[in-house]
């Protein structure tokens, strides 16, 4: 069942583990170079994960927030 409630997410998979403060940078790294092109549509960078959490995973994500699902598909379509 598709789950409305995260339509309008994009999720960047196998991302560096970034600590939170050093994200802010990555953010700007990503408007300059993957996401350039939709930086107005993304609401928000979501890391779902904390410092402490560094050890306990092997592979990391960022989602990307925009308003709309059809937002959200171009931007996945395009990366």
């Amino acid at each position: 069942m598709f789950n409305k409630d995260f339509s309008s997410f994009v999720i960047l998979a196998n991302t560096p583990f970034i600590e939170a403060s050093k994200r802010d940078k990555f953010k700007e790294f990503l408007n300059k170079t993957i996401t350039k092109d939709f930086k107005d549509m993304i609401k928000e960078f979501i890391f779902p994960y904390t410092d402490e959490e560094k050890d306990n995973y092997k592979i990391w994500i960022v989602l990307l927030k925009l308003e709309t699902y059809e937002e959200a598909k171009l931007v996945a379509n395009s990366l």
